[in-house]
């Protein structure tokens, strides 16, 4: 995407957008602000699909606070409370990265995976090169999994860009970029991490979480129809 921006600063009300569609009034990486609303892993449940987060450097599934260089503020679905008052369900689904590589070879992988890197991998606190780096160890094994192979997509993203600018409902979290990787893939319309949320649900036509606005559109222009047999979203 070409025109891809973030909503707000810092990280948090960013990551809670992709995941809920609202930054739900927190303007900051608070750690204790949880959320009492709908979300996208709420959706992707009701339609009987399947979802799984993976944390770099998280201590363990369903840790709750900072373990640097695994930062909270990049782990959306801790804040919402259906998921982390719900142990069980938490434990299942908010898990270490480093649970990843035996999912993908034991053909595990769920509908819909959301993957954050740690401080340096993303590239917060260490070289873009580090963050090259981390990618070309990682990318490899998304693309080369039956999980991907079955009509999947992988989207790849920062949660926010380094100015004020915006383009959607008086959005100002800067331009990001966001690589969509399937074949001959782009994206002109100008976007926000709300339109992020959408990809899923326009995906396999659930309904949007945030609020309608004709400037916001689902980053599903460019995207073929998964297969009727399943097809993940990274």
């Amino acid at each position: 995407a070409t025109q891809y921006y973030g909503i707000s600063h810092p990280s948090l009300p960013n990551y809670l957008a992709m995941t809920a569609g609202s930054t739900f009034g927190i303007t900051s990486d608070c750690t204790t602000c949880w959320v009492n609303a709908g979300n996208l892993a709420d959706q992707i449940e009701a339609s009987g699909r399947t979802w799984k987060a993976y944390m770099e450097g998280m201590p363990s599934a369903c840790f709750v606070g900072d373990a640097y260089p695994y930062m909270q503020k990049h782990n959306p679905w801790i804040y919402f409370n259906d998921i982390r008052t719900n142990a069980a369900r938490c434990s299942a689904h908010v898990v270490p990265f480093s649970q990843l590589g035996a999912d993908l070879a034991g053909g595990s992988v769920a509908n819909y995976v959301w993957i954050t890197p740690n401080m340096c991998s993303d590239m917060h606190d260490c070289s873009i090169a580090t963050g090259d780096s981390w990618l070309s160890q990682h990318v490899p094994a998304i693309l080369n999994s039956a999980a991907y192979r079955n009509g999947g997509v992988l989207f790849i993203t920062w949660d926010e860009g380094s100015t004020n600018a915006g383009c959607c409902t008086n959005a100002a979290g800067g331009p990001d970029s966001i690589q969509i990787q399937r074949a001959g893939d782009s994206l002109q319309p100008a976007e926000d991490d709300r339109g992020f949320l959408d990809a899923a649900p326009a995906w396999w036509r659930r309904l949007c979480l945030h609020r309608p606005d004709a400037r916001i559109l689902p980053l599903k222009e460019p995207l073929p129809r998964p297969p009727a047999s399943g097809g993940g979203k990274w």
